[in-house]
């Protein structure tokens, strides 16, 4: 998994890889469950205006 900021002007391109992580022989059996409960509320990520929060790809 990459993470990247994406680019919506000629000079915001080419995009470039902030980030990464592999993660190898991944066992889902043996995850354990993820208590949220206790955790403190997300805080907002972006301080864009809707106008220019960047659409998301899907």
């Amino acid at each position: 998994m990459v993470w990247t900021i994406q680019g919506n002007t000629e000079e915001e391109l080419p995009e470039v890889a902030l980030g990464g992580v592999r993660i190898n022989a991944l066992d889902l059996l043996a995850a354990k469950p993820l208590d949220l409960s206790a955790a403190p509320a997300p805080r907002p990520t972006s301080s864009l205006p809707d106008a220019q929060t960047p659409s998301r790809r899907r």
